[in-house]
Parts: C-alpha cells; sequence; structure tokens
C-alpha cells in the first residue's frame, strides 16, 4: 500500500566543524533535540550524514521521496553530492522527490547550525515510496445534521502524466460511500467528497480513509480520524 515509508532514526554521524575547521564526529539514532547532541557545544557547523541502501528495485509507476517532519530552521541538503531542494509538502512537511539521484548505495547529507537545546532537530526524516500519482493534504471535518452527520474531505491530487487512468474512492469506517473518476489532466487538482452518514448514537470518532486507483491498483491511500463532538 502506497506510501511506503522507510524511517531514518539511525545510526547517523554527525560532524560538528568549530569555526577553526576542527572537527568532532559522534554517532547518534534520531530523533533527538539539539541539547542531547554530543557535538554540539563544539560550536560552528554540524553536518549529519546518513548511508542506506536501494529500498528495491522499482516499479515504473514508483518514485522515491525525502520527506521530512517537524524540521525548523535552514539546511543545506545534498544525496551522494547532489544539491536537494526539499520544499513544503504541508503539515510541516518537507519533501522532494529524489528517484533519479539514487545509487545502490547512498550518503543523505544536511548541514546546518544548531537551534534552540529543547528544539528538535527534526521531528522524523524518512524515504517514501509514491506512486507517480499521489494524494496530499487530505483532510476530514464531521458536522452535525438532523439526520446524522454530513463529512467533509478536501485536499489535492498530484499527478506526473495527464494520461492515467484514476479513480477516488471515499470510504468511512471501511464501508465505501462515494465513487469519482479524475477528469482532469492538471498536475495538480483539488479533491472534495460530501458524504451523509448516519453515525451510531455511542459512536466518538470514524475513520475516513480516501483510495487513489489506477485500474485495479491502489497508487494512494489517506487516512484519517474523525472525532465526533457534540
Amino acid at each position: 500500500m502506497y506510501p511506503h515509508r522507510i524511517r531514518l532514526r539511525g545510526p547517523w554521524e554527525v560532524d560538528a566543524v568549530s569555526p577553526a575547521c576542527e572537527t568532532i564526529t559522534t554517532r547518534v539514532t534520531m530523533p533527538v533535540r539539539w541539547k542531547e547532541v554530543p557535538t554540539v557545544g563544539h560550536g560552528g557547523v554540524v553536518r549529519w550524514r546518513r548511508r542506506f541502501g536501494l529500498p528495491r528495485q522499482l516499479d515504473d509507476w514508483e518514485r522515491v521521496w525525502l520527506v521530512c517532519q517537524g524540521f525548523e530552521g535552514r539546511a543545506s541538503w545534498s544525496l551522494n553530492g547532489n544539491e536537494c531542494l526539499p520544499h513544503s509538502g504541508g503539515d510541516g512537511m518537507l519533501e522532494t522527490e529524489i528517484t533519479s539521484l539514487l545509487h545502490e548505495r547512498n550518503e543523505l547529507t544536511i548541514e546546518m547550525t544548531p537551534g534552540d537545546a529543547d528544539q528538535w532537530v527534526w521531528e522524523e526524516l524518512a524515504l517514501e515510496i509514491r506512486s507517480r500519482a499521489y494524494l496530499r493534504g487530505m483532510r476530514a471535518v464531521a458536522d452535525r445534521t438532523e439526520a446524522g452527520w454530513l463529512i467533509r474531505v478536501d485536499g489535492e491530487l498530484v499527478k506526473e502524466q495527464p494520461g492515467d487512468s484514476l479513480e477516488l474512492y471515499a470510504l468511512i469506517d471501511g464501508r465505501h460511500q462515494d465513487y469519482q473518476r479524475v477528469q482532469t489532466d492538471e498536475l495538480v487538482s483539488h479533491v472534495h467528497f460530501t458524504v451523509p452518514w448516519e453515525a451510531k448514537s455511542e459512536a466518538k470518532e470514524m475513520t475516513v480513509r480516501v483510495d487513489l486507483v489506477n485500474v485495479s491498483t491502489i497508487w494512494h491511500t489517506a487516512e484519517s480520524v474523525v472525532k465526533l463532538d457534540e
């Protein structure tokens, strides 16, 4: 099921390069706060290095993304000596596609200056295998009605190739509720579902899921739990 996430938690090699060009190296398993990084007191730039292998043999519709949650500040990112420029993917996530930069063996390097002592360096950094079309920023909310609830789902569909045959399915608590065929060739388009739902009176929450399907293969699933507040 997509997206498939591979967390890069450790070990990371951390180089602290002082203004006098002296380097102290240690190893760290993420996530950590800056005060937990042994080399920070050395001053200057901190360089993070993480080696990893090719996730697996990719199918022609699959892409690999580098994603980072909970990152603050500025940094220089590179993969195998090639500069990467992560951009905002919503929800505080930085992301960039790296498929063409991957080798059998890879080294990711991030250079930055230390932040506040209690600040996370980052919360999670991972590889994410997606299809060439995927869902982004999906949100579901529930509004009370006389008959029950009205579930509104919004987000974006991002695709690489206009000609892909794509369909969207909305499910609530595992049951199909609505269906749409994607009829636009826009590379980024709005996704919207409005679904009436008669929840059980004692229900406190519901699970809302949207599947993006190419022919008979699910290319992306976005799922969220919606609280039912009176």
